[in-house]
């Protein structure tokens, strides 16, 4: 009897870098006091910050979530947090990049990466936030981005001087993808305020990638509307905690 060959042996899959994440539950100046109200107001049942805490805990190689929040919110985020072994809640300092710098030093060293994602935008999942760690890899740091609709003009005195070519222009969103040592890095620099601000002051490279879908922030009452309409249209297929 011949004997069979030897089965074929796959290359193992790529080895995923282990990620922390920082869920950031209050907002850089000038957000209104409404958009961090907001965030712990139920949205089909349960509190809007829950649910992109739900997409950071089921991405791939997340170790760890670290939830932002003001003293004042105590309550809810010790609540929040209690959802998952892997989360934790920290109060944090007034100052926004402080505040960004204490969740970073209480992210586990082992922690490589960071994803540091605005609670204000429910609509992400860990498809994207996959995505979003491959992008990074490739420079060392990526942000969301989908293409500019309006028309922009550029006005000089009161003027309009001169169209932008959309085609060329990407806004940029939440969440920000990034090597952990760039973001430390970055939070040094004088000036840098918000996500899109650090990943440009951390001095990567950095990618942009498409997070396939809406990823709209809840802001007001109005944007509250929209992403609950879909939300809804979702329910029938499976979201991360469901």
């Amino acid at each position: 009897m011949n004997a069979m060959p030897p089965a074929a042996h796959e290359p193992p899959a790529p080895a995923l870098p282990t990620a922390g994440a920082l869920l950031i539950a209050t907002a850089p100046p000038p957000a209104p006091p409404l958009a961090e109200a907001l965030l712990w107001r139920p949205m089909r049942g349960r509190p809007l910050a829950a649910w992109a805490l739900a997409a950071l805990l089921a991405a791939p190689g997340v170790a760890a979530v670290v939830i932002l929040a003001r003293p004042a919110r105590a309550a809810e985020a010790e609540a929040l947090a209690a959802s998952s072994p892997l989360a934790r809640a920290l109060f944090s300092e007034p100052d926004w990049r402080a505040s960004v710098a204490a969740g970073l030093a209480a992210l586990p060293a082992t922690c490589a990466w960071v994803i540091a994602h605005d609670a204000a935008r429910p609509l992400i999942t860990p498809a994207a936030l996959a995505t979003g760690l491959d992008a990074a890899r490739q420079g060392g740091a990526a942000l969301a981005g989908e293409p500019v609709k309006d028309t922009l003009k550029r006005v000089v005195d009161g003027r309009v001087v001169e169209t932008l070519p959309r085609s060329r222009l990407t806004r940029l969103q939440p969440p920000l993808v990034i090597r952990r040592d760039l973001l430390a890095r970055a939070l040094q620099a004088p000036g840098a305020t918000g996500l899109a601000g650090l990943a440009l002051a951390s001095g990567a490279q950095v990618r942009v990638y498409d997070p396939g879908g809406p990823n709209l922030a809840v802001a007001s009452d109005a944007d509250w509307a929209v992403v609950e309409a879909l939300l809804a249209e979702e329910q029938g297929r499976a979201r991360p905690g469901e």
